[in-house]
């Protein structure tokens, strides 16, 4: 399995960058939705599309409970390093299945 990623607008495009070189397919927020996002309807439509969400905005923390998704990796380095950014989830990709992903909040932090 190869996790696929939805980052939002709080994500570098450095760290998308990375993450695509690697081989990981990342959707991001303006990518999809431009510059005005909300959080709720982020969240449903990566759950729809199996797109676990990368982010550092802890309002996603707070949806987790309450909207079904597909998993949220949250971390809360600012100006993260990429290159240990892909390495933490090359690390989660080989811990979760997609659905043991599921409904999951993991830190990044956590598998670094």
């Amino acid at each position: 399995m190869t996790v696929q990623l939805f980052a939002d607008e709080h994500v570098p495009s450095a760290v998308t960058a990375t993450l695509r070189s690697n081989g990981y397919t990342v959707v991001t927020a303006q990518e999809r939705y431009g510059q005005d996002s909300v959080d709720t309807e982020l969240l449903r439509d990566c759950g729809r599309d199996g797109l676990a969400a990368l982010t550092n905005d802890c309002d996603f923390v707070e949806l987790h409970d309450r909207i079904d998704h597909a998993g949220i990796v949250v971390y809360t380095t600012p100006n993260p390093s990429p290159s240990a950014v892909a390495v933490a989830i090359d690390r989660i990709e080989r811990s979760f299945t997609d659905d043991e992903l599921r409904d999951q909040l993991v830190w990044l932090e956590s598998w670094l």
